[in-house]
Parts: C-alpha cells; structure tokens; sequence
C-alpha cells in the first residue's frame, strides 16, 4: 500500500470516527482517549519499555482493548493512542507497536522501520484523526495565523493541537497547508531549538517539555502538562496565578510561569494578566484504566 492511498483510506475512516464519536472539530486538542472509551475499547495507561502501544483485538467474546506507553510525552501519548484507535477502526487484527529502544520521546513513525499496509493505514489514521483540516483551519484562526509560514509557529500550532512537532509538520503537507519541500527543511529542526529561543537557560533539559508562547491565541484553553513553560511576553504584565502554575522568572521579554505537578488528576489554573484571563488545565502523567462520562458505546461498523 503506497502512503497516497493509505492517507485517502484513513482521512475517509477518520471522518466516519468524528461523526459517529461526536467529536468536535472546533474544539482542540481533540480528545482522544473519551473518544476510544466511546467506541467501546478499554484504554489502559502502563509503563511498556520498548513499546509505544498494543491493540488487542476483540476475539472469543472478549471486548476490545488499547494499551499505551504512559512514560511517552503527551503528544507521542496521544499519537500513539490515535493509532491503536486506528487499527480498532480498520478492523485490524491484534498488533504490538514497538518502539525502539527505550527512548520514550521518539515517535511512532521513527521507529518503524518497515511500513506493512496495516500499519500505514493506522498511523495516517492517527494523524487524520487528530489533525482533520476542519480543526487545525480553526486552531490558527484562534491563533491568528492565517497560514504556517515558520517552523517555530508549525511548533506552537503543534502544542495547542496535541501533536508532536514532526507529525504536525508531515500532515500540514497532506493538508495542503506547507509544500514539500518546506517540511523536509523543517523536520531536520530539532524542537529543543524553540524550546531554548524561547526559554533559554530555564531549562535544564528539553526533554519531554514544552514552552508555550502566550503571545498568540491567549483566549483559547491550554492543555500543558507538569514542568512545561508558559511564556507570556511583554508588554504583558502577570498580576496573579491561581491553580498548579508559578512564577519562574521575569525579564524585559516578559514573564515565564512553570506547570508544576498537579498529583493524580488534571487541574485547572488560571493566569491573569492586564490584556486577558488565560485558563489552562495541567495534565499529569496518565496511569491506569482511562474513565469516561460518555453514553454508551457505538462499534465501528453498526451506524454507517
């Protein structure tokens, strides 16, 4: 299966799972582990060296179940769960993703080294799924971008949609939104690049955290998690924060506030500034069996 027609099948296969799962496309980052529990598969968060994520197949009257990696990065996390969500979707068998080696932030995508059609067909699902064009039109809207035109924005647009850097800047290609040519440039750039422009000697490591810039798209809610950096650029001045974010430093290009740990569930905080009220939830590392609100499940071929 070439790329070309695993993306024609997983683009159609992910709007069938936006419409029957309710999702929103205005609303990102789409939520994609609600989404799983709506299609009736259990989503189980553990510590997997070596794997990013299993599907197990339903088979002998047994329901359907998605493991995934918690020790990934958020994006890689939420990647990793589309894609299982994507071989759930095509009716693939039971299959584990390796990952390679140990080294919990690379992506899906660079560890396989052999692409079999049904592992195309789920990892384009997982960035359809994630990244519809309807959703990322409406999240540099929000951002006030009218196109991406530099990767450091292709990196902020990533962060607000959930999505890790590369598989961002793959996609916009697929959306027709960034050429080719572009990407290829743009993938060679490390993210750890923005993350120190941006933050500078407040980070000890890069690894598995993120800087927001606040300057653009002020009013949209942040999903951040603990250790990530929020910088809110001057003339901006922060008069109060409320919930797991504080203050780490403050300078002429403005000020930047730390996520700190918010235990077991996610929390809500608040930064308030002079221009805007900036609301955010600060997501821990996920453990355990993922719990849902949401009505009873539908199965992937009972409402089309």
């Amino acid at each position: 299966m070439s790329w070309q027609m695993a993306n024609r099948i997983a683009s159609i296969e992910a709007a069938h799972a936006h419409d029957e799962l309710d999702i929103d496309l205005a609303c990102t980052p789409i939520a994609v582990g609600p989404a799983i529990t709506r299609a009736g598969v259990a989503l189980i968060w553990r510590p997997m060296p070596g794997l990013f994520g299993a599907y197990i197949a339903e088979e002998l009257e047994r329901d359907p179940g998605i493991l995934v990696n918690c020790r990934l990065t958020r994006a890689v996390r939420r990647h990793s769960a589309a894609h299982e969500l994507g071989h759930h979707r095509l009716e693939h068998s039971t299959v584990l993703d390796c990952g390679a080696g140990h080294d919990p932030t690379l992506e899906l995508g660079a560890a396989v080294r052999h692409w079999t059609p049904v592992e195309k067909a789920a990892e384009a699902f997982a960035a359809w799924f994630l990244m519809p064009r309807r959703a990322v039109l409406a999240t540099l809207a929000d951002l006030d971008l009218p196109r991406v035109e530099q990767p450091a924005q292709a990196y902020q647009l990533a962060l607000h949609l959930g999505t890790s850097y590369a598989s961002t800047v793959r996609h916009l290609v697929s959306l027709r939104l960034l050429t080719g040519a572009d990407a290829d440039t743009w993938a060679r750039i490390a993210p750890s690049k923005f993350k120190r422009h941006l933050a500078g000697d407040l980070l000890d490591s890069t690894r598995d955290i993120d800087v927001w810039h606040l300057g653009r798209g002020h009013h949209r809610p942040l999903h951040t998690s603990p250790g990530d950096l929020l910088l809110v650029p001057a003339p901006a001045t922060v008069h109060s924060t409320r919930g797991p974010v504080e203050v780490a430093a403050e300078g002429d290009g403005g000020v930047h506030l730390r996520c700190t740990d918010p235990g077991e569930q996610p929390c809500p905080a608040t930064i308030v500034t002079d221009t805007s009220e900036i609301t955010l939830t600060v997501e821990p590392r996920p453990y355990g069996i993922e719990r849902s609100s949401l009505p009873s499940p539908i199965s992937p071929g009972n409402s089309r």
